[in-house]
């Protein structure tokens, strides 16, 4: 590759503790959960010196630019407000996906006014049009109007610098119907106050780890749902201004109309995980994942290494890396179609061959299983 590599983005999983309770999740460590998920086993919460090396490598040696705390639950963690300063002082971009935005320093909680001067981005994953729906889904009583609250108190003190993301999952509960999709971002954008400048919706794919494993087949959507929830991207565009961007969940191209292919432009050649000027996901010792839904982690902490060298030499030997850029989990059927570069086949964790789903590098990173994202359909478009 050629000179220093670096990583744009880390997703740091702080603590595995979370208060909701959704049906897919890959991290829970209270349920049984299948062999594709690294969370179920280890400690619930991070050593907050420990996290506090591993992000000051991640800056220093990756040349991290943004940091996002996820779990579980990263408001979970009673030492959260610490570890963000401590990222802010280290020159990071802070982002935090939460389901309760509640934090705490010390064990102590901190109000959103005090927390807001460490946080560029606030995250929040919505399940539903109304307030029943999404503790429903979540099977967490309270919870809708105990974040939405925050997240308005965070907007009332923000600067124009800051953002507001609100998540959309593409399950059947979130895209069942154009007119579900719409309501759902409608609400959003009418009870929070969404600003076009500086707030914005992103989508979320559930890819077959942890416990959507076990029922994959009740997570899959399909391309017209998909299509159709690109169509009422584009209104909430026209009628609020509201962007709804596709940031890493790859998505094939040849699974939505050319009409909606701008949306997938960003990523650049499909899915972003492990790849340079990416994201890598890193678990709370400090062990590089390729994302947090693969089923092994890469064989290298961040507190092993010794600088900017030691992180590009990773990037550019690591044997399930490598294998990742030349696409040996594809299927010929993609590896042929003429929109490969531009889409670099879909998720991988979403290959299959037809029957086996799951992370196609779990058993065997030198030899994966071959398939395609169980949303493409090359043929459509190989000349």
């Amino acid at each position: 590759m050629g000179g220093r590599i670096k990583i744009k983005e880390a997703d740091i999983h702080i603590t595995t503790e979370c208060g909701s309770c959704c049906d897919y999740c890959y991290v829970d460590p209270h349920e049984q959960c299948p062999t594709a998920t690294l969370f179920k086993e280890g400690p619930k919460e991070g050593d907050t010196y420990t996290l506090k090396r591993v992000i000051s490598n991640l800056r220093r040696f990756a040349g991290v630019e943004d940091l996002v705390f996820v779990g579980g639950d990263p408001c979970a963690h009673g030492n959260l407000v610490k570890l963000m300063r401590h990222a802010k002082v280290e020159g990071l971009n802070v982002v935090v996906l939460s389901n309760t935005h509640q934090y705490f320093d010390g064990g102590e909680e901190v109000s959103i006014e005090t927390v807001a001067n460490f946080i560029d981005e606030m995250d929040w994953t919505l399940h539903g049009p109304t307030t029943e729906k999404h503790n429903a889904f979540n099977k967490t009583p309270g919870s809708y109007q105990g974040v939405a609250d925050r997240i308005k108190r965070f907007m009332a003190v923000r600067t124009s610098e800051q953002s507001v993301g609100i998540i959309l999952n593409m399950v059947l509960s979130t895209i069942g119907s154009p007119e579900l999709l719409h309501d759902i971002m409608k609400n959003a954008i009418n009870e929070l106050g969404l600003v076009p400048e500086q707030d914005f919706f992103t989508i979320q794919r559930i890819a077959p780890s942890g416990k959507a494993l076990l029922e994959w087949r009740k997570w899959m959507i399909d391309r017209q749902r998909l299509a159709d929830a690109f169509g009422v991207f584009d209104q909430i565009l026209a009628e609020f201004g509201i962007e709804t961007k596709v940031c890493i969940d790859a998505i094939p191209w040849c699974a939505l109309p050319e009409k909606y292919w701008h949306y997938l432009e960003p990523l650049k050649g499909g899915c972003n995980w492990g790849q340079p000027n990416g994201v890598l996901s890193v678990l709370m010792d400090g062990r590089l994942q390729r994302c947090a839904l693969c089923k092994n982690d890469l064989g290298v902490n961040i507190l092993n290494l010794h600088g900017p060298h030691d992180f590009t030499y990773f990037m550019e030997k690591n044997t399930t890396l490598c294998a990742i850029r030349e696409r040996r989990h594809l299927a010929d059927t993609c590896l042929q179609c003429p929109l490969l570069e531009k889409c670099g086949g879909g998720c991988i964790i979403a290959n299959t061959d037809g029957v086996s789903v799951g992370d196609p590098y779990g058993e065997d990173p030198t030899n994966p299983r071959r398939g395609v994202d169980y949303l493409a359909d090359p043929q459509a478009v190989i000349k």
